[in-house]
């Protein structure tokens, strides 16, 4: 038996060619998946051996029998495994509010009693909910159509139903009590168990952190009706489709980049608040000379969680404006004001000048449009400089704006939002590192995080499952 292990230990590689060897206390231990002995010349018999062949390739032949049958045994455990434990991969969680069945508000219902779709805050009543779970082949309950309406919350794996209630003399006080979890393997509550409070946690795949699509992780996008028929793309994947637009795009040059900033309209008094909120981003001029770029940080999922709407396109008002049309299914989520995306758009001015006065100031209180049609107050281009990278095509622009994103991801109204991005991209395209953000309440603490366009996200090495 001593000579076994030591001729093991001598050849561990040869006698286990596909499976670690493990050690405790300076022992060997061979796996426990491994139910396999090692064989050596000698423990091949003569009759093994056929004409012809050595016992060297016969020894090599029953390896390889025996790599197989481990190798299928291992698969049909993990099949086993992944059918019976309800147990959660990494996952990105989403809350949706269960109301009882009786429930009925006019904020929250529409007349005919049936819940308002496609709320920032998704919620089901709760037969709804219990109607549209079934289970799947990990036994799993899942929600396969739109949560609340939302093309991108389909299919969704129910964690958990928790219920949440204040408490104390002045109701201060929150409790969280677990009504179900997956992992408990018990039966669903009934409709009428559901209480006020209720809220279902479901689980999104991981990829869904870092993008749009797990073919196309980055959360940055580029509309355009410049090109032909509108069309917008994202992820990293409109690298490599604005390298194979026409030459004359695909090769132009940024020349000029500019600063923009603006109050939004409002159709009332502006509140101080309104005084001091300014929106700012990049207006880039090209070497074709046929339109220019506009780019800005905003909300994650703003555009697709508002309908399509953005006061960069000339049919913001329709129901069903051209951005919505080509928006696809996976960017129609509730947006979430503590992330960002980066926003790229193509505009029909073909410079800064053209720029302010055919769009800032038309859609302002300085053009001829009634209060109701205003988009602006207060618009201005506050900076210009010539782009001082050596290349900067649409692809490059796009792959800048994706690498920043990846770092720059939050957002905070006072520390990273669309004036501190405005600042790191024309700091980074201009070489002009002394740029602050436009409003000077956010000077003080302003950092310059340029830097952040030049290397590749962490994504590019690996994405999650």
């Amino acid at each position: 038996m001593m000579a076994d292990v030591a001729s093991i230990r001598r050849s561990n590689s040869e006698a286990f060619p596909y499976m670690d060897v493990e050690r405790k206390d300076s022992s060997l231990f061979v796996p426990p998946e491994a139910n396999c002995s090692d064989h050596s010349d000698d423990d091949i018999p003569d009759e093994l051996a056929q004409e012809g062949i050595s016992k060297k390739e016969s020894l090599r032949s029953l390896r390889m029998k025996f790599k197989a049958m481990f190798v299928e045994k291992v698969r049909k455990l993990r099949r086993q495994t992944s059918m019976l434990q309800p147990v959660f991969e990494p996952a990105v969680e989403h809350e949706v509010k269960i109301w009882t069945d009786d429930f009925k508000d006019k904020r929250h219902c529409l007349e005919s009693g049936q819940l308002k779709p496609m709320r920032p805050r998704p919620h089901l009543k709760a037969s709804e909910l219990l109607s549209g779970l079934k289970q799947n082949r990990q036994g799993r309950w899942e929600f396969a159509d739109p949560i609340n309406g939302w093309p991108a919350f389909s299919k969704l794996v129910l964690k958990s139903i928790v219920r949440r209630s204040k408490f104390g003399p002045l109701g201060v006080g929150k409790e969280e009590t677990v009504v179900w979890t997956a992992e408990s393997g018990a039966a669903l509550p009934k409709a009428s168990e559901f209480r006020k409070g209720t809220r279902a946690i479901f689980m999104a795949p991981m990829w869904t952190s870092i993008g749009w699509s797990p073919e196309s992780p980055g959360f940055a996008w580029w509309f355009s009706a410049q090109l032909g028929s509108p069309r917008l793309l994202f992820g990293e994947a409109m690298v490599r489709q604005l390298e194979d637009d026409p030459a004359e795009y695909a090769n132009a040059q940024a020349t000029v980049i500019s600063c923009w900033a603006h109050r939004y309209a409002v159709q009332r008094d502006e509140s101080f608040r309104d005084s001091l909120t300014w929106h700012a981003g990049i207006l880039v001029e090209w070497s074709h000379g046929k339109f220019t770029t506009l780019i800005e940080v905003a909300w994650q999922n703003g555009v697709g969680g508002y309908g399509g709407k953005s006061n960069w396109i000339p049919d913001k008002m329709d129901p069903n404006p051209a951005l919505y049309r080509v928006t696809p299914d996976s960017m129609k989520r509730p947006f979430n004001d503590s992330l960002s995306e980066v926003r790229l758009i193509d505009m029909p001015a073909k410079n800064k000048d053209e720029f302010l006065e055919t769009w800032l100031l038309k859609y302002s209180s300085k053009g001829e449009l009634p209060l109701e049609m205003q988009r602006f107050f207060d618009p201005q281009i506050y900076a210009s400089k010539p782009c001082r990278l050596r290349r900067c095509t649409p692809a490059d622009l796009a792959g800048y704006c994706l690498n920043y994103i990846s770092r720059a991801f939050t957002y905070e109204q006072l520390t990273s939002n669309c004036q501190t991005f405005t600042s790191d991209c024309f700091a980074f395209l201009t070489g002009s590192p002394e740029t602050k953000p436009f409003s000077q309440i956010l000077q003080p603490g302003y950092k310059q995080s340029s830097m952040a366009f030049l290397y590749r996200p962490k994504y590019a090495d690996a994405s999650p499952s």
